[in-house]
């Protein structure tokens, strides 16, 4: 359930994005989380290690970007 809180202030090279921008960035790092853990990178050693370590980026996000609301990219 949402919060009556703003999104997250988001500044990128001096420009602070609009809240549909926000929202439409809090949705990409979810659903690249989401397909990280469904799918991975690869099945060898390199692309396990690389989707344990992006792994941790969308949860790391997922704290900041959803703190307005009660849902998290944490499993």
């Amino acid at each position: 359930m949402l919060s009556s809180q703003p999104e997250p202030t988001i500044v990128i090279n001096g420009t602070t994005l609009t809240d549909t921008q926000v929202m439409t960035l809090r949705c990409a790092c979810s659903d690249f989380g989401s397909d990280l853990l469904e799918h991975g990178l690869d099945d060898d050693e390199g692309g396990k290690a690389m989707t344990a370590g992006y792994l941790a980026r969308p949860g790391e996000l997922g704290k900041l970007l959803h703190l307005h609301c009660e849902c998290s990219l944490e499993r």
